[in-house]
Order: C-alpha cells, then sequence, then structure tokens
C-alpha cells in the first residue's frame, strides 16, 4: 500500500501500451480509476508495433521456438535486443525487425562503433600506464543533454545522442594522436587519455541505466 501511494496517489503514474489498447487505456481504465475515487492516470503513452515476422526467404528457417532459444533468451542477447528496440525501432509508428537488421545495428554500431572506441582507448591507457585512480569524476553531461528525450518518451534520439559523443570521442581520438603525443608531450597525452576513460563511464553509465541492465532471472 505505501508503494501504490508514493507512486500513484503522490506520483505521476505512466501507462505504456500498444496502440491496439488505446481505447481501454485511455477511456475504459481512467472511467473505472474515477469511479474508484482515485486520481487518473497523468500520461498515456501509446506505442507503434514492431513486425516480428517480416521474414526474407533466408529468415524462414527461423521458427518460433529456435527464435526464442537463439536469440532472445540468452540474457546477453536479451541485452542486445534491448539496445537494437531502443535505437532502431520507432516509439509512436510500427517498425520492422529481421535478423540482418539486427546483425547490421550490432556490427555497426555496437562492435564497430562504441567496441572499436573502448578498445582503442583502453589500450592506450594499459600501454601508457594512465593511472585510473586519478581519473576526473563521470560529469554526467550526456545524461542531461539525453533527459529531455526521456521525458518525451524518444528513447531513439536518447541513443541517438549517445552515439553522436561516440562519433565526436573518436574523432578526438585522431586529432590528438595521442601514440605520437605520448613521446613528446607525455603529461598531456595522459590527460587526453584520462578524458577519453572519463566519457567512457559517462556513456556506460546511462546505457547502464537505459537498457543494459540484466534481467531478473
Amino acid at each position: 500500500m505505501s508503494s501504490f501511494k508514493k507512486f500513484w496517489v503522490n506520483g505521476s503514474p505512466v501507462q505504456y501500451c500498444g496502440k491496439d489498447n488505446l481505447r481501454q487505456q485511455s477511456a475504459m481504465w481512467q472511467a473505472m480509476l474515477i469511479s474508484a475515487g482515485l486520481t487518473p492516470t497523468h500520461t498515456i503513452v501509446i506505442d507503434g508495433f514492431c513486425d516480428w515476422c517480416r521474414w526474407s526467404k533466408n529468415e524462414q528457417e527461423y521458427g518460433k521456438m529456435r527464435l526464442i532459444h537463439t536469440i532472445l533468451w540468452p540474457n546477453t542477447a536479451r541485452m542486445l535486443l534491448r539496445y537494437f528496440v531502443l535505437r532502431e525501432l520507432q516509439p509512436f509508428e510500427d517498425s520492422p525487425f529481421t535478423i540482418e537488421q539486427f546483425k547490421q545495428s550490432y556490427n555497426a554500431n555496437l562492435a564497430n562503433g562504441l567496441g572499436n572506441l573502448a578498445s582503442r582507448v583502453l589500450k592506450m591507457a594499459v600501454s601508457y600506464e594512465v593511472s585510473f585512480d586519478a581519473l576526473p569524476a563521470v560529469s554526467q553531461s550526456l545524461s542531461v543533454v539525453i533527459a529531455k528525450h526521456v521525458e518525451n518518451f524518444e528513447l531513439n534520439k536518447a541513443m541517438d545522442e549517445i552515439w553522436k559523443t561516440i562519433a565526436t570521442l573518436d574523432l578526438f581520438v585522431q586529432q590528438k594522436r595521442a601514440v605520437q603525443k605520448v613521446k613528446v608531450d607525455r603529461e598531456g597525452a595522459h590527460a587526453d587519455i584520462r578524458f577519453l576513460l572519463s566519457s567512457l563511464a559517462d556513456i556506460a553509465d546511462v546505457l547502464n541505466h537505459l537498457c543494459l541492465l540484466p534481467l531478473t532471472q
């Protein structure tokens, strides 16, 4: 009862449902709440559909159970699926899904985007003996930038902001040339790498909150 009072009576309750529930959630459920003397929902978010069954000829071999066990069930794959849903699907429109789209998004943005950046920065930090204890505090500046998108339930735009930051950091790595800089300005190179490490921590913190927390088994 204390949680109910905290989150519904004294909070700002939000309902999130598919577009086939528009009438039930926006009219019928609100009438039931009012008749029970309760506060109506503050916000109702109506989502589009994801067409999970729009397979190409090469993907028809994935039966329903095989898809669940090989793609959706393992915990790591479920976290990757969360990323795909947040980044690639439109929040208020119908969106397609295919195995090929899933693979392309993973390779282009996670493996070759965030993955390569993290690998390069961590390798430089270890090679040049940068102290992890001297890192600047996580700025949380990225959290502030994407907050407006999260408040508007535009999670795909929030993910776009994260990958814009990744692209900016990639450019920073290229321009600063830490491999050459460390030979003539070791302290300056260390400062650049510490900035990159702190920025990666910022990205990890935001992603952790958005989509990469493990599901409860």
